[in-house]
């Protein structure tokens, strides 16, 4: 029986696109949401940041062998972000539980948001393999997490020993325009 290499090869070339038109989709989805969800003047409130993220994590690592914990120290006292915040934190903190996923190794990640006074830290802290940004092939998720807190004029900092952390620092009522 002849078998028709050609047609072997359309059907894999029709799913290989099919698969990219699906994951672009997906992509594309997810950054609405996310834009869509940011422009809600109520999701400035700290708890609901913490909130979505949390929810973020734990569909994210359900699937995994990655358990996922987040803690906070919030009272009940609304905490307002100031303006632009909450999408840019959003973006951070999804490329860096992305990023624990797909590269880490871990078996455990720990989100963490603490609220001192007008000082907030979120951090996302792995048990995995960490790495050196050396040896990186593609940088461009830690270039742009890195970016997005430059533009809120806060620091964020990475380190890759005893596993990964990434911490957000940022001052709520410093004007925006000074460094952190």
């Amino acid at each position: 029986m002849l078998i028709d290499t050609d047609y072997k090869s359309d059907t894999t070339v029709q799913k290989k696109k099919l698969h990219q038109i699906k994951k672009d989709a997906d992509y594309l989805y997810s950054g609405m949401k996310d834009f869509v969800w940011s422009l809600d003047h109520k999701n400035d409130d700290l708890r609901y940041l913490q909130i979505y993220l949390n929810d973020f994590g734990e569909q994210l690592f359900s699937l995994s062998n990655i358990s996922f914990y987040s803690t906070h120290n919030f009272t009940e006292q609304k905490t307002i972000l100031p303006f632009y915040w909450s999408k840019q934190l959003v973006l951070i903190f999804k490329e860096a539980m992305t990023n624990t996923l797909k590269h880490s190794e871990a078996t455990k990640v720990l989100l963490k948001f603490t609220l001192k006074g007008n000082k907030l830290k979120i951090m996302l802290k792995d048990d995995g393999s960490g790495f050196t940004i050396n040896t990186l092939q593609r940088v461009n998720g830690i270039q742009n997490m890195k970016h997005r807190a430059k533009t809120l004029h806060q620091k964020l900092i990475i380190e890759t020993t005893n596993g990964t952390t990434i911490t957000f620092i940022g001052n709520l009522k410093k004007n925006t325009n000074e460094q952190a």
